[in-house]
């Protein structure tokens, strides 16, 4: 019953939130976190399939909804990651840029594919991965990717001017290099594992969703959103031990 409820509240709170944000990742990535959570604890057989029919039954309509209504964002997201072409493609388009150089035809069309929402996030990954090959170890110190590269003039047909790394591991990457990753990486798997051992199932979807979510924007190393998550396991570890004090 205590799981069935959690699943429950869960699967309306990631369908609410798909509603109101209209957002491809409230859509693909916390949606990871809840099916790895449910085949994890259905192989081990903690659940019982015919008591958690419903459960099952809202989160497939709540994700065939939530796909109808991002479907465009979806396919426009994937042609965009598409024609912005590889991670070594865009750094030679971004170098051309700074050096002033002129862009032939393809490299003017990954351009524009860059002054996109995916366009923009696979512009910020190639930036990571060149500072990666010199700041390996112990990163750059800097999280800002105005630092490395003139954001007004790289996404000046969007407008959309990307400022961060848009993933909490590329993120910690940039800043503190393979270390802080690991220590970014260990400091997840430890809540992973808590809230498992302490069979806080609640507590483990909203790990998870933070984690995947963390995948494709910032989550665990941005202020707003780890305080939307930290309240969130606040308010659930709260009404969880008021339950076990009641009997």
């Amino acid at each position: 019953m205590r799981f069935r409820k959690g699943l429950i509240s869960g699967t309306l709170g990631f369908f609410i939130a798909s509603i109101v944000l209209q957002t491809r990742s409230v859509l693909l990535c916390p949606f990871i976190g809840f099916g790895i959570l449910f085949f994890a604890l259905l192989r081990q057989k903690k659940i019982k399939f015919l008591k958690i029919f419903l459960p099952i039954f809202l989160s497939f309509l709540a994700l065939a909804i939530s796909i109808t209504m991002l479907s465009d964002r979806i396919s426009r997201g994937t042609q965009e990651v598409i024609s912005s072409g590889s991670l070594e493609d865009i750094q030679l388009v971004i170098s051309k840029i700074e050096k002033k150089s002129p862009l032939n035809h393809d490299e003017e069309l990954i351009l524009s594919s860059i002054n996109t929402s995916m366009g923009g996030r696979m512009a910020a990954w190639a930036t990571a991965k060149k500072i990666g090959e010199s700041n390996f170890w112990f990163g750059s110190g800097q999280g800002s990717l105005n630092h490395f590269l003139d954001v007004k003039t790289i996404f000046h047909k969007s407008g959309n001017f990307v400022v961060h790394f848009h993933s909490d591991f590329v993120q910690v990457f940039v800043v503190g290099g393979a270390i802080l990753l690991f220590s970014l990486i260990a400091t997840e798997l430890l809540l992973i594992w808590r809230a498992y051992k302490q069979q806080s199932f609640i507590n483990l979807f909203l790990i998870l969703s933070m984690v995947s979510f963390g995948l494709g924007e910032l989550a665990f190393v941005e202020t707003q959103t780890f305080l939307v998550f930290c309240s969130a396991w606040a308010f659930f570890t709260l009404a969880d031990i008021r339950r076990r004090c009641s009997f």
